[in-house]
């Protein structure tokens, strides 16, 4: 009779041990689980902050201010707060994008949270000390507080905003929706000048609102644009 006590007590210990290492192996996988989903999502998160403060064209509120920029062979075109080169789309016949889908990712809208404002870039109040001591100015943005007759100077009277079908916000100038092209990796390119996409033409605008015409030059690398070299109305939206 006790030997028979013993065995029992034996038994049930045995089974109370198995139970107690299975729910701390449990319990260890259950915590390493946690631990590399939290580090996968640490590392996405990572990832979308590097991918928004990279600089490339269409990052949001890069648009915010927009200001002219001189191009060789075009002349002053809208460029953005980074110096990108902003395109309308003659396909647009109104202030409703109708540029989505494949189109959208070779031709980036310019997205923005607000009306963007219209800037003008100088070159001198600011100076940078460089490692031998010197100052060099150093190109710097100022916001206009209203409209400018100047026929190089963005007018904020032209400026605005249209929702595009996921519900952002595109810049838009003289009522037509802004966009920047995939291949202009750097400020003051215009790659996309001139080019027949999804579509129809695609071209680099004034500050007076109007398309220009004129031929990409070809330190731009694009294919080509209309034999025009002065600025139209012409181009129908």
């Amino acid at each position: 009779m006790k030997n028979t006590a013993v065995r029992a007590a034996a038994v049930v210990a045995a089974a109370l041990f198995a139970t107690t290492a299975t729910a701390c192996s449990n319990s260890g996988s259950s915590s390493h689980q946690k631990e590399d989903t939290g580090a996968n999502v640490k590392a996405a998160a990572e990832q979308a902050t590097a991918s928004a403060s990279s600089g490339m064209p269409g990052m949001k509120d890069g648009a915010s201010k927009i200001m002219t920029s001189n191009v060789p062979g075009l002349g002053e075109v809208l460029v953005d707060s980074k110096g990108h080169t902003l395109y309308v789309f003659a396909k647009d016949t109104t202030d409703k994008s109708t540029c989505t889908g494949a189109c959208a990712k070779q031709w980036p809208p310019a997205i923005v949270t607000a009306t963007p404002k219209a800037a003008t870039s100088s070159a001198s109040p600011s100076a940078s000390v460089s490692a031998s001591g010197s100052a060099s100015p150093s190109a710097s943005v100022s916001v206009s507080a209203s409209p400018t007759s100047s026929a190089g100077a963005v007018r904020s009277d032209l400026l605005g905003t249209t929702k595009r079908s996921d519900g952002t916000l595109q810049a838009t100038y003289n009522k037509h929706p802004l966009y920047y092209f995939v291949e202009d990796t750097k400020a003051g390119q215009a790659n996309g000048q001139g080019l027949n996409a999804f579509g129809a033409k695609w071209y680099v605008v004034d500050a007076q609102g109007k398309p220009v015409l004129a031929k990409a030059p070809k330190s731009s690398g694009s294919p080509s644009g209309s034999s025009s070299s002065s600025s139209s109305g012409g181009v129908q939206y």
